[in-house]
């Protein structure tokens, strides 16, 4: 004999929830085959009929379950939110475009995004349908390797349009994570951004030779002693400047004394 209750807890994710009974007694585990096919997901709050069987371990569990009566609708979100974020689609498509006519960029580029994009959103579309069906789900690892892979406007779409993962805390910080970096990346290497860098990088040790020499503002290093000491002897007179070779060359110590005394 078939009882009735209330649906009031439900993981549209997992696919599974737990029934309050009328009859009272514990709560009772349901999946989503127990309810086989329908155009919606179970909402909390919604008055179904089941049976009462047993799983595998032998724990009470909700079969066979009937939707009797709709659940009252919550607080629907508002549409504008429900779409604030697809506007990031036209400004990434409008960045790409001023990329494209400053610096061109190959096909292949915009295509792998489109192509990304679309097999983003029939993954997402799949894992929906999964979820509803209990099968086997798509990892949310793979979600976020093909959103990084130029695949993030496909799954923003598949988020906003499907009402998928788009609610989940930690995959939404994940997913945005992913969107900033492929957005980088593809900024980086795109523009001349990195050549700026690299030009910049370079020429702040070159400024910082400069500093250290002494000379700012110049693009010349003073010249070492040895060069300053030659280029002194060179403005003396020849006459100065044979005296001191002279002196400079071993002489008899006669001599060296009679010049001391002079």
């Amino acid at each position: 004999m078939q009882q009735t209750g209330k649906l009031f807890q439900w993981d549209t994710a997992k696919g599974y929830g737990f029934i309050t009974p009328d009859a009272g007694g514990p709560k009772l585990f349901v999946h989503i085959k127990a309810f086989g096919p329908r155009a919606a997901p179970p909402v909390v709050g919604e008055l179904v009929s089941f049976d009462i069987g047993a799983d595998a371990q032998g724990k009470a569990r909700a079969l066979n379950v009937c939707s009797t009566a709709a659940a009252k609708p919550s607080p629907a979100e508002p549409q504008h939110y429900r779409n604030s974020q697809l506007w990031l689609v036209p400004v990434f498509a409008a960045l790409y475009l001023f990329v494209q006519v400053r610096w061109p960029l190959p096909p292949f580029v915009w295509g792998t995004y489109m192509a990304m994009s679309l097999a983003t959103f029939i993954v997402y579309f799949g894992d929906k349908r999964a979820a509803r069906l209990g099968r086997d789900r798509v990892s949310e690892a793979t979600m976020h390797g093909l959103a990084l892979a130029c695949g993030w406007p496909g799954a923003l779409l598949a988020q906003q349009l499907l009402r998928h993962k788009s609610v989940k805390p930690r995959f939404q910080r994940l997913f945005w994570l992913s969107v900033l970096a492929n957005v980088l990346v593809f900024v980086l290497l795109a523009t001349p951004m990195v050549e700026l860098l690299r030009k910049r990088s370079a020429a702040t040790p070159a400024s910082a030779n400069i500093a250290r020499a002494g000379v700012p503002g110049s693009g010349t290093v003073p010249p070492p002693e040895s060069a300053r000491v030659q280029a002194f002897d060179s403005e003396l007179p020849s006459s100065v400047t044979a005296a001191l070779s002279a002196s400079a060359r071993p002489q008899p110590i006669p001599a060296l004394v009679f010049s001391v005394m002079l």
